[in-house]
């Protein structure tokens, strides 16, 4: 799903573009579907948010990574493919400090984790109640049932042979020393009544990243796991993560 700003047709201008990516119950029509869309439309059109391409990909399933047993290479799809065929596509800025990624909950994880792996395209990530939990199989085994099938098709089955660690949020710092001068800045947000503790495990890896040298922001607020918080705290996550690509432009 592609979203033009307002004056997209009526002018010649490049635009930034932010990426956004769902959450583990919906899919690339989920600005639309919960009311989200038009309302940015409408900020940009009242100049609260500055206009930008959004671009959503559906990621269902995938963690937003490429597959422990290589079938699919969703985190290859979207630097390779996604990216390029956007910048062919539409008229867009073709530079680091005018690309943003941000998501909800697994679409968080997916954020931050596509920001740190390849830090040369985004000059800010962000995510919404995200999935900051250290990755490993003990974590797996704890996670809601519904979530488990998916995590052991994306990350392994097995105990002893899987690519938890090597996706970890947390890993890629200690296994290389210099990433945190490299990666983009981090804007979180969380509700404080999260079922799944989200809102702790936000705070302490804004204090991880912090300690390692990564620029992030934390706001924590009265919210839960569910759009009831979301379209309300959604819209803010964009409005930040927008003007810290203006800042950064």
């Amino acid at each position: 799903m592609v979203l033009t700003p307002p004056s997209y047709e009526s002018s010649d201008r490049s635009y930034p573009t932010l990426y956004f990516l769902h959450d583990s119950q919906e899919n690339e029509r989920a600005l639309l579907s919960e009311g989200i869309a038009e309302g940015l439309r409408d900020a940009m059109r009242e100049g609260s948010l500055a206009e930008a391409v959004v671009v959503a990909p559906r990621g269902t399933g995938t963690w937003f990574v490429d597959s422990f047993d290589g079938r699919v290479k969703y985190d290859s799809f979207l630097t390779s493919e996604l990216v390029p065929w956007v910048e062919k596509t539409y008229r867009v800025r073709k530079a680091r400090s005018a690309r943003a990624a941000l998501g909800i909950s697994m679409g968080g994880y997916g954020a931050l984790h596509w920001g740190f792996r390849h830090p040369e395209l985004f000059c800010v990530v962000g995510g919404l109640s995200p999935a900051v939990e250290t990755l490993n199989w003990k974590t797996m085994t704890g996670m809601p049932f519904f979530l488990r099938p998916w995590m052991r098709r994306v990350f392994g089955n097995s105990e002893t042979s899987n690519t938890f660690v090597a996706n970890d949020l947390y890993d890629g710092f200690l296994s290389d020393p210099a990433l945190a001068s490299r990666v983009p800045e981090v804007v979180l947000r969380c509700g404080r009544e999260d079922r799944y503790r989200l809102g702790e495990l936000s705070a302490f890896f804004r204090d991880y990243l912090e300690v390692m040298g990564v620029k992030v922001e934390l706001t924590l607020e009265p919210g839960v796991h569910e759009w009831t918080y979301w379209r309300t705290a959604l819209p803010k996550l964009f409005r930040s993560v927008a003007e810290k690509m203006r800042l950064a432009a």
